[in-house]
């Protein structure tokens, strides 16, 4: 699940042997002043300490208040001893040192402005953020980073959550000890023979302010105006509920005049109770929820322009629409739910409904979805496919007017 974020820990220990330190004894830790952009006032605090085999006890305070599910797993991976006796894997000169595990951890929640979360701490020398895998908001696990310099372009993407107190000149000469040989690519990953060794993380007390709560739960079903490109007056309109396992309810209008074919398709199914216990088995972000088996139900025109059939429907943010093979006539009785606009399946995909309430139950679900729960593929990776125990089941759907 890794492979991407992290290199693997093969043969380290003979590696090890074959690297001798350049530094000259441990150092003695000086005090650090990070350019924190946080009022910590009445902040909950935590403080942990790094041992850097060769070089010394680097200090951080870790900011549960700005980042509570990344300093909540990080301290538990901490006391549990996860970290002792693992490696830098990453120097790159003025920008980060970051550790090398990625062995098989939860991946949580990323806390960044442009997932959703307000996080305030901006990466300047000194912060120390979660590494995360760049196809996922949600993939950061246990790898970790520590800033050499000033790098905005991550704030808002990755998730800072502590700062340096002391030790930074520790972090400085470790990461100047690297010799040229030892950077096998541009991103400053290391041959395994000189990653410099982390012998323990440990938390050393906190300043007994209690963290937020992490715990994450389903909001009510708000009203939501979809941006429609057809008038609706005078249309033969349906509405239906879909109520989605631990989630909540979903009201979606079927529009029948735009898709007749495919409504009465899709009530047909209904009406017999095809969908439930049925899973939501795709969520892509800022694309699609999808849901559906076509197991064995029979296919249906596809209403749309491409196949001859004026649609005018565009697939906007709440937008229903048919999923289908290549083939224009093979949609059955998977469809998808627009999680953001893309009108280039204009045309190409039977559009025939929209959400009206309960958007932000959907929202809900695309946003806590972490990337350990996609499938181990291309597949999954990048079109958003969920493992069978991680997908949202639909209770029912049912025809309310």
């Amino acid at each position: 699940m890794k492979k991407f974020i992290s290199l693997t820990l093969t043969l380290m220990l003979l590696g090890i042997s074959l690297f001798s330190l350049a530094s000259c004894g441990e150092m003695k830790a000086k005090p650090f002043e990070a350019n924190v952009t946080v009022n910590t006032e009445g902040h909950s605090l935590h403080y942990v300490e790094i041992v850097f085999k060769d070089y010394g006890t680097v200090s951080l305070t870790l900011d549960a208040t700005v980042a509570p599910i990344t300093v909540e797993n990080f301290l538990k991976l901490a006391n549990s001893g996860y970290y002792n006796n693992t490696y830098i894997s990453r120097v790159s000169e003025g920008f980060v040192i970051q550790n090398n595990t990625g062995a098989g951890t939860d991946c949580i929640k990323g806390e960044f402005s442009s997932n959703g979360i307000e996080n305030d701490l901006i990466h300047k020398k000194g912060i120390i953020s979660m590494a995360r895998n760049g196809l996922s908001m949600n993939s950061a696990s246990d790898q970790f980073f520590i800033m050499l310099g000033d790098s905005p372009h991550l704030d808002g993407d990755y998730a800072a959550f502590g700062w340096v107190t002391a030790g930074m000149n520790i972090v400085e000469a470790l990461a100047n000890d690297i010799p040229a040989k030892a950077i096998k690519d541009d991103m400053g990953f290391l041959y395994e023979q000189y990653m410099p060794l982390i012998e323990a993380v440990r938390v050393t007390g906190n300043n007994g302010v209690p963290s937020p709560s992490t715990k994450s739960v389903p909001p009510a079903a708000e009203p939501f105006q979809p941006y429609l490109t057809v008038d609706t007056e005078g249309h033969t309109l349906h509405t239906v509920e879909m109520s989605i396992k631990n989630y909540g309810k979903i009201t979606m209008v079927l529009d029948e005049t735009v898709a007749p074919i495919t409504v009465q398709n899709f009530l047909k199914l209904v009406n017999e109770g095809y969908y439930n216990g049925l899973s939501i088995t795709r969520v892509q972000t800022q694309f699609v929820a999808q849901m559906g088996d076509g197991a064995g139900t029979e296919s249906i025109k596809g209403e749309f322009s491409s196949n001859g059939v004026p649609n005018l429907l565009s697939h906007r943010k709440g937008i229903l629409s048919m999923a289908r093979t290549p083939d224009k006539d093979s949609a059955s009785d998977q469809f998808f739910i627009m999680l953001y606009g893309n009108m280039g399946l204009d045309g190409s995909y039977a559009a025939f409904g929209w959400v009206t309430s309960g958007m932000n139950i959907l929202e809900y679900i695309e946003n806590n979805i972490m990337f350990h729960h996609y499938t181990e593929d291309a597949s999954g990776y990048e079109m958003g496919f969920l493992k069978e125990e991680y997908q949202p089941v639909i209770e029912y759907i049912k025809v309310v007017e």
